[in-house]
């Protein structure tokens, strides 16, 4: 199953209000896609399993995203889909790790980057 028509039939679910068939597709998604996909791939699956009230698995793939390189932690702090679990100490912790990263980043690279980023 493509990323493309999971995702459109997973927001047709949500949209509908059918949190059960929405669940079912993202976890068909997750099943199904290489533990190597890209990291924005991986934040994106959290962000939908967030949506849907699956807090462990949106906490897993939020992980795996930053483990494989996204580590966009201002992103993380805002967005709407971790609302309802943002206090949570395992969010919290993956969230401390994508700052670390981004702190590295940033350093690593300060005199390449403009001075707003």
């Amino acid at each position: 199953m493509g990323a493309t028509y999971s995702t459109t039939a997973w927001s047709r679910s949500s949209i509908r209000g059918d949190t059960e068939a929405g669940l079912r597709l993202i976890r068909r998604l997750d099943e199904s896609t290489d533990a190597n996909a890209d990291s924005e791939h991986w934040y994106l699956v959290a962000g939908s399993y967030g949506l849907l009230g699956d807090h462990e698995n949106s906490v897993r793939a939020l992980r795996w995203a930053v483990e494989r390189g996204f580590f966009n932690y201002t992103a993380m702090e805002i967005d709407p889909q971790f609302d309802s679990f943002r206090d949570d100490p395992e969010f919290q912790h993956v969230l401390e790790i994508a700052k670390q990263k981004h702190d590295a980043f940033r350093k690593k690279h300060a005199d390449k980057l403009p001075d707003r980023w």
